[in-house]
């Protein structure tokens, strides 16, 4: 990635998809802000996904099912989620999106959820893991 002359970075948390009080609207709103301040840094400090959320709706969906399909159910659940989020978390042309998730929030399955977002959307999506990441900045 080209590192740009001018860095402003912008910081973001608590989007919960999956939770009953899921913030789409947020996401919207906040890169509309994002993008008026120019932000090229933008930094998702976890709360991604509500993993409690999403863990008890694969287990409603794990009872439907039995053994090799219900090994398979977790994958096609996280690819699912993965692709709702590609499509929802708006672009913002000329900024990149970090994203750490919270082990008491997104649990589990929100790494799980991370790591295919950022494979699905590599040009302005990564990863840096739970808990907290070191970006380094030059201008």
């Amino acid at each position: 990635m080209e590192i740009p002359s001018k860095i402003k970075v912008g910081l973001m948390s608590g989007f919960y998809y999956g939770s009953p009080g899921c913030r789409m609207g947020l996401w919207k709103l906040g890169a509309e802000r994002l993008k008026a301040e120019g932000t090229n840094y933008n930094i998702l400090l976890g709360g991604l996904v509500d993993g409690k959320s999403l863990e008890a709706e694969l287990r409603i969906r794990s009872k439907k099912v039995k053994g090799a399909e219900r090994a398979a159910l977790r994958g096609q659940f996280i690819e699912e989620v993965a692709q709702i989020l590609k499509e929802n978390i708006p672009v913002i042309p000329g900024a990149h999106l970090h994203m750490t998730t919270s082990g008491p929030y997104d649990g589990k399955i929100g790494a799980e959820i991370a790591v295919r977002l950022q494979a699905l959307r590599r040009s302005d999506i990564s990863y840096a893991g739970e808990g907290g990441m070191i970006l380094e900045l030059r201008q």
